[in-house]
């Protein structure tokens, strides 16, 4: 019995062996990222299909009275600022101040005028919107003793970006 199962072990491994020569392997062509700074607090990322990739958005708040849990709430209202502007940028991101500032990143880095982009990208954005809104996580916060302000940076990316920003931290 134990042959049978053995002779039956061997005969498949060889035979999916046989077969990987067969499979073709497909590689994802990697397209290019472009960052362009909308204003003082946010920058948005996107690639050359007008496909979102991030957002990063730097806020200040003033931290109110030096007790030690006040740091921490300043920068969750800084936090939400944050959710704020963000959701005002996509809610207003087809507007022509925001097409031509993407436009003229295009233009600088890859010489490319093409029109389509940057609708295609407030289309995006405005698509996920709930989705950028909800991944939008606290990735440094820095205290200045001097004139009490916390200066945070909040991003929001794709998932796959999340999850490997998580195991980043995770492994260090």
């Amino acid at each position: 019995m134990k042959f049978i199962f053995i002779s039956l072990f061997f005969s498949l491994s060889f035979s999916a062996c046989s077969t990987l020569n067969k499979v073709e392997f497909i590689t994802p062509q990697s397209k290019e990222v472009f960052t362009t700074k909308i204003s003082d607090e946010v920058e948005i990322s996107f690639n050359e299909g007008g496909k979102f990739i991030s957002f990063k958005i730097t806020i200040s708040e003033k931290v109110l009275i030096d007790l030690p849990g006040a740091k921490e709430r300043a920068s969750s209202r800084a936090l939400n600022k944050a959710k704020d502007t963000l959701s005002n940028y996509i809610d207003n991101s087809d507007k022509e101040k925001y097409f031509e500032l993407i436009l003229q990143t295009l233009v600088v880095v890859k010489n490319v005028e093409n029109q389509n982009i940057p609708k295609v990208l407030s289309n995006d954005i405005k698509n996920k919107k709930d989705y950028i809104l909800e991944s939008l996580y606290l990735d440094r916060a820095t205290f200045f003793r001097e004139n009490q302000v916390v200066n945070i940076i909040a991003r929001s990316s794709n998932k796959f970006e999340k999850v490997s920003n998580k195991l980043k931290k995770i492994f260090e």
